[in-house]
């Protein structure tokens, strides 16, 4: 259901859709493992490399009682610009199992991971064909409801992430920060799991269980976000409209119906210019906006620049769980703040 896929990325064009709790079936995604572990059994634990914070935490929960994994980048690092520390090199070629999401969120380690891990232990995440994939901004500001997503897992139609000739001319467009939907954070946890049971059958049992657990986890925490902003969107005219330094949010924004009106840095860049920041303040001008969203890496002259004379609240988002506890708890007390951050753009 959720083997590793040999294939290349594409974006599925969203339709439109009411914004709604997802709703994974653990059984199912549970029920696929049935029989799955047909390696040599070990009883001790395997050496687990992960790419980044938030696919950690998902790796976190799924070997709790087994072992721990390894976080390739620091805790502090950028994914979209951070080399690999020398002193991860060795992680990387001791490991028995390394996963990444892909070469679009991390793309300095794409050398590294190719020259150093065996080709045959990597697992590129992206690669799930139940992954749900959407564009990023271009640039365009465009109003999120032509870009609303899916219901949920059954509801989503999978045919069209085949459909690479119709996309090929939006390679580039792709949106990489894919965890910040919790269908997609549920589905790489799916993953990780079928995978640590082929290679580690001796603990299947565990791994079986630690993504049920962590599944209902995502599951009630959505549910509880999904409430919370969307009575804070009822009590502001039923819409909750932002604008960001960082285009990463675009995920986060169709799964809880909020608006994005444009970003300082596009897709994945991290550098803008005075024409950048010119821009973005005409779009608050012109189409307004109820807050401006940063990172905690933001400077606060960029924030003064785009915020003071605007009036715009300034929410700072923390969307790779910097300052979230690396434990079993992660992705869901991630998942959680930032739903209390899209509910302070309107917050009095």
């Amino acid at each position: 259901m959720f083997g590793l896929i040999k294939s290349s990325f594409s974006v599925l064009a969203p339709t439109r859709q009411l914004a709604r709790p997802m709703r994974l079936v653990v059984a199912a995604l549970c029920g696929a493992f049935v029989g799955v572990g047909a390696s040599v059994a070990t009883a001790s634990e395997p050496r687990v490399v992960v790419d980044i914070l938030p696919t950690h935490g998902l790796a976190t929960a799924l070997m709790k009682g087994v072992g721990t994994p390894e976080l390739l980048l620091d805790q502090r690092q950028s994914p979209h610009v951070s080399a690999l520390r020398p002193s991860r090199v060795q992680h990387l070629q001791a490991a028995d199992i390394v996963f990444w999401i892909g070469p679009g969120m991390t793309s300095t380690l794409t050398r590294p991971i190719a020259a150093i891990a065996d080709p045959d232990k990597i697992v590129a995440l992206g690669e799930s064909p139940d992954l749900y994939w959407q564009a990023l901004l271009h640039g365009d500001h465009h109003d999120h409801d032509d870009h609303a997503k899916h219901d949920d897992h059954d509801d989503h139609d999978h045919a069209k992430h085949d459909d690479h000739d119709d996309h090929a001319g939006e390679a580039e467009a792709r949106d990489w920060h894919l965890w910040l939907d919790p269908h997609n954070a549920a589905v790489m946890a799916a993953m990780m799991a079928e995978e640590l049971i082929q290679r580690d059958p001796a603990h299947a049992a565990i791994y079986r269980a630690n993504l049920t657990a962590l599944v209902n986890a995502i599951n009630e925490t959505d549910m509880t976000v999904m409430a919370m902003v969307a009575a804070a969107a009822s009590a502001h005219n039923d819409t909750i409209r932002y604008v960001t330094v960082h285009d990463a949010y675009g995920y986060l924004a169709g799964h809880y119906g909020v608006q994005p009106g444009g970003a300082l840095s596009l897709g994945h860049e991290v550098t803008y210019s005075p024409r950048d920041v010119a821009n973005l303040r005409k779009v608050i001008a012109d189409d307004g906006a109820d807050c401006l969203l940063t990172d905690l890496d933001t400077p606060p002259s960029l924030q003064r620049l785009l915020a003071d004379d605007t009036s715009l609240r300034v929410v700072q988002m923390d969307p790779l769980g910097w300052d979230v506890p690396m434990d079993e708890n992660h992705y869901p007390t991630l998942l959680a703040n930032l739903g209390k951050g899209l509910v302070a753009c309107v917050e009095e």
